[in-house]
């Protein structure tokens, strides 16, 4: 799954490798100019459950998460954690 932030300057990609999803971030410009952009940030899965879908919060500041347990996560990009789930 690939998904724009608001205002376009970052993009995420949700994918799964290896028994665990990960989702990355990056500044679109660098996904446009190169063809390996470094990544913002990488949010990796726990052990327990996979990523299903995944959703910019507001002001791109979070990225909202469910999971194949039933779980809804936000994950706060500045603190580099979760921050709330459910």
């Amino acid at each position: 799954m690939v998904a724009l932030a608001f205002g376009d300057k970052q993009v995420m990609c949700l994918y799964d490798h290896e028994k665990r999803s990960y989702i990355r971030t990056y500044n679109f410009d660098d996904c446009l100019k190169t063809d390996t952009p470094k990544e913002i940030n990488e949010i990796q899965s726990s052990a327990d459950y996979l990523f299903t879908r995944a959703v910019w919060g507001p002001k791109n500041e979070t990225i909202i998460i469910s999971t194949t347990n039933g779980k809804v996560i936000e994950y706060n990009l500045s603190l580099n954690m979760i921050t709330n789930e459910v």
